[in-house]
Parts: structure tokens; C-alpha cells; sequence
């Protein structure tokens, strides 16, 4: 499930970073500075920040070792343009996400909620997310969720189940 996470995260960031155009439609502009500003801090401190700080030194640690042939300035080289590269997708995402948040939220919501972030507390649950997100996924290791709705539909009163086709 781990290897999961970090395909929804890179899923969410590839098209953010391929797209070299201005931002779509779907995602207004935001309606002042100060909602910019306020969307982005949320976005920093929100839960793609939590996942994509988690993964990003295991990700570029794995690239590197993928490529054993390079010599340590090289592989130094490759991790410093890796962290760029990472820069620029979280840079693109935490506009889209920012944006969003300006788009949904009143200013006084992200107010409350940018306050709440800086608290004591909410470092402190930010710091507790990344082993709960890895406990859950650890969790659900192996878990198949439409083998596991179709076997609990088939045990009810009525259903007549036929094997479900293979993929």
C-alpha cells in the first residue's frame, strides 16, 4: 500500500508539473493577495505536504540507487536536480491547491484554520501523520476492496452470485 501512496501523489503531481500553460479554468483565480497567500499556507501545511514530505528523501534516495554507475559527484548532482524537480511540482500544487482553498473557503475559514496550523497541537498532529498514513497503509496491505464488496454482496439474502470475470 506504501508503493500506493506514492503513485496517488506522483499521479496528482505529473500533470501539474508537465503543464507549462497557465492554470485551468476549473480552478479560479484567486479573489485577493491575501487568499492567495492564506491557500498556499494552507496548502504547505495541508495533507499532500504531510505525504509528499514523507516520500520525497525516500524517493530521491531510491532514483539515486537506482543508477549505481555514478560516481558521488554525479549522484549528488542527480539528488540536487531530483529536490528541484520536486520544488517545481510542489510549487505548481500548492497554487492549485491554494487556489481552490480561495475559491471554497471565506477568508475568515482560512483565517481560523491558518491560526489552528500554527498551533503547538497541529504541528504536533502534522508530525503524527505521516505514521498513521503508513499504519493505515500497512493496514490495508493486500487489501482488494471489489473482491471484498463482491464477497460480502454474494453473502446476502437473495443475491445470485456468478464468478466475477477475470481481468
Amino acid at each position: 500500500m506504501t508503493k500506493r501512496l506514492a503513485l496517488a501523489a506522483l499521479m496528482i503531481a505529473a500533470p501539474a508539473l508537465a503543464q507549462t500553460r497557465p492554470l485551468p479554468a476549473p480552478v479560479p483565480p484567486p479573489a485577493s493577495p491575501e487568499a492567495e497567500a492564506l491557500g498556499r499556507q494552507l496548502a504547505a501545511n495541508g495533507a499532500f505536504a504531510t505525504i509528499i514530505g514523507a516520500m520525497s528523501a525516500r524517493e530521491i534516495g531510491e532514483l539515486a540507487d537506482q543508477h549505481p554507475g555514478l560516481d558521488a559527484a554525479a549522484r549528488a548532482r542527480l539528488r540536487a536536480s531530483a529536490a528541484a524537480t520536486l520544488a517545481r511540482v510542489e510549487d505548481r500544487i500548492y497554487t492549485v491547491i491554494a487556489r481552490q482553498y480561495a475559491a471554497t473557503m471565506s477568508i475568515e475559514d482560512m483565517r481560523a484554520t491558518a491560526a489552528f496550523l500554527a498551533t503547538p497541537s497541529a504541528k504536533a498532529w502534522r508530525a503524527a501523520e505521516p505514521g498513521a498514513m503508513m499504519a493505515v497503509a500497512g493496514a490495508l496491505d493486500g487489501f482488494d476492496f471489489k473482491k471484498q464488496a463482491w464477497t460480502d454482496y454474494c453473502a446476502t439474502p437473495g443475491a445470485a452470485c456468478k464468478p466475477a470475470k477475470p481481468k
